[in-house]
């Protein structure tokens, strides 16, 4: 009995004080940008656009501004800056269509996104398009439309990818395209319930993301590969979201430790903390531990609502979801009730 005792205090301690390691590790979290930084990317949104230059000169201020908002962590001013770039380039279509999906105006997010699957020819682009509407159907439960989108990016990626050259810039666009298939597919299986499928998709993308990281330098904007890095740390998040849809809660403690080394390692910062403030909440209620997991879905809301984004937007309702989740755990109903 004594030798029982002892073993399960020692069990015991280990899961106590992995637990604290991960709370320490979640709360150093990603780093503050250094004032130098700062100041540069708030100097480039507050120049104005000379409109009277030539539209490339345009397009690239429109990209620069576009990357100071996504490294501030900040939206004030950022669809109209969208809007105006959208009108004189393609890929200010793709950037504002990413938006509006971010806010939850699916409408116009998909009304875009058809209009850019229509217009894009080149295979990458068109699986990517596809890949990024099936996204926005599965967060409006159109499951039928998002699987017809991810079937045919699939039979694109069989038929066509073969075709396109493998030479200098194009390698990049294929890899990443391939990436976020495998991420995206992934989403949609754990959707439908195949969860054991979800996850071995899930880690075939992050070994994909892997190539894709080597192969950001050649990229041709500072924007472009901020997205791709965006990529590849989403990609490991979506394990972590994986595990935790599984059950996996242990396993999903050390992947999300993964996945915030791999997003420091590749620039972001703590403006960039909303979705692991999520997952911490998430992996700490799947544990039990509700008052931590409290504390990180408060800690979700306000790096959310500190960025200018808006309450009852998607973002804001899956911070309070897990609010309420953990008020339960720790029978707090009155306070449930009312959140």
């Amino acid at each position: 009995m004594l030798k029982f005792l002892l073993a399960f205090a020692i069990a015991f301690g280990a899961l106590f004080f992995n637990s604290l390691g991960f709370a320490q590790d979640s709360e150093m979290g990603l780093t503050k940008l250094s004032t130098q930084e700062e100041k540069r990317y708030r100097e480039i949104l507050e120049k104005p656009i000379d409109e009277n230059q030539l539209n490339l000169k345009k397009i690239d201020a429109y990209k620069e501004k576009e990357n100071a908002f996504l490294m501030l962590g900040e939206t004030a001013g950022r669809e109209a800056n969208l809007i105006a770039w959208s009108k004189i380039d393609p890929d200010g279509r793709w950037s504002l269509r990413a938006y509006w999906g971010l806010m939850g105006k699916y409408e116009d997010s998909i009304r875009i996104g058809n209009e850019i699957i229509n217009e894009s020819k080149f295979p990458p682009s068109s699986v990517r398009s596809r890949l990024y509407m099936a996204i926005d159907y599965l967060q409006i439960n159109q499951i039928d439309k998002a699987k017809e989108l991810i079937d045919k990016a699939e039979s694109i990626i069989k038929y066509d990818f073969g075709r396109v050259p493998r030479n200098g810039g194009t390698v990049i666009w294929i890899i990443r395209a391939e990436t976020e298939f495998y991420a995206y597919k992934s989403v949609y299986l754990s959707r439908i319930g195949k969860a054991e499928e979800a996850l071995t998709m899930a880690r075939m993308a992050l070994e994909k993301s892997k190539e894709m990281l080597k192969l950001i330098p050649m990229l041709p904007s500072e924007l472009f590969r901020t997205f791709a890095r965006s990529t590849a740390a989403r990609t490991a998040a979506n394990i972590v979201l994986q595990q935790i849809s599984m059950g996996q809660f242990v396993n999903a403690e050390w992947s999300l430790r993964d996945a915030l080394k791999l997003a420091k390692s590749n620039g972001f910062n703590e403006n960039h903390m909303f979705l692991f403030h999520l997952m911490t909440s998430d992996i700490f209620s799947g544990t039990s531990q509700f008052g931590l997991a409290l504390q990180y879905a408060e800690k979700s809301e306000k790096s959310f609502l500190n960025q200018g984004y808006q309450k009852a937007s998607v973002g804001w309702m899956r911070s309070k979801s897990r609010e309420i989740s953990a008020l339960a755990g720790l029978n707090e109903w009155n306070k449930a009730l009312n959140v």
